[in-house]
């Protein structure tokens, strides 16, 4: 339940991104914070990335309950990319 609840609140924030459920990729099966390719907010799913950061580091709850999703869902592989993406940009 708490699932469905995380996403419906990303989607009325309405800021270009999304977390995604992938299948197959490099590292397995997981989830990813990406870009909403259809809003063009972002120009990558780094900026996407990196956008959640900040908005979490200045308290914003959505934004930091994507974060704690991400560490207990993601891949490790995709966590690393996380990270790298904040790092880079």
């Amino acid at each position: 339940m708490k699932m469905k609840n995380l996403f419906e609140k990303i989607s009325e924030l309405n800021e270009g991104w999304a977390i995604y459920q992938t299948y197959g990729r490099e590292g397995g099966d997981g989830w990813q914070i990406e870009k909403d390719d259809e809003s063009n907010k972002f120009e990558s799913d780094g900026q996407a990335i990196k956008h959640v950061y900040e908005q979490a580091l200045i308290g914003c709850s959505v934004h930091i309950e994507a974060l704690e999703f991400m560490r207990s869902n993601a891949s490790a592989v995709e966590f690393f990319y996380m990270c790298k993406s904040i790092t880079t940009l």
